[in-house]
């Protein structure tokens, strides 16, 4: 099944409120994994260090390193689908510059992994995040979490992600 399979059925359990987020974790992963094997660094140390580098990225005191040590996580032709919002974007450019736009917006950032399934290509990350940030002019402050679908390529760099608000 491939992962825009996937999407639809995640986004189909997501509206089912008796689908625990745990339980649709594995359901992506029983579906979406494929049985390649893994070479060099573990899909689980992949999807850690890239959630530091998601992090890092989305601080006030970003530095240019952050931008490319995140951006170096990614296929150049990365499809990056926001489900929540309906936006899908493909490649690093627009992503970078929607982070740069972004940035003096940022007044905190932190996020806390509540769980992770991995797979041999895939990992399905939960985040707990809590963000600060102006918008439009006005303060905003969100809690939530998010679901992270990762998945990476033969190279392990990661070739599609998909995110979800839970």
């Amino acid at each position: 099944m491939n992962c825009a399979a996937v999407g639809s059925l995640l986004l189909q359990r997501l509206s089912d409120t008796r689908m625990r987020p745990l339980q649709l974790a594995f359901l992506v992963l029983v579906l979406a994994v494929p049985t390649q094997p893994s070479f060099g660094q573990s899909t689980k140390e992949l999807a850690l260090d890239f959630v530091a580098a998601f992090e890092a990225v989305r601080q006030p005191d970003v530095e240019a390193r952050d931008f490319e040590n995140y951006f170096a996580f990614m296929a150049d032709d990365v499809v990056d689908h926001h489900v929540a919002y309906g936006v899908m974007v493909s490649g690093k450019e627009k992503p970078r510059e929607n982070l740069k736009r972004k940035l003096p917006n940022n007044i905190s950032f932190d996020i806390e992994i509540e769980d992770m399934i991995v797979g041999t290509s895939t990992a399905v990350v939960v985040l707990n995040e809590d963000s600060e940030y102006k918008k439009d002019g006005k303060y905003k402050h969100f809690v939530g979490r998010t679901i992270l679908v990762l998945e990476f390529n033969e190279e392990r760099l990661i070739q599609e992600m998909r995110r979800y608000l839970d």
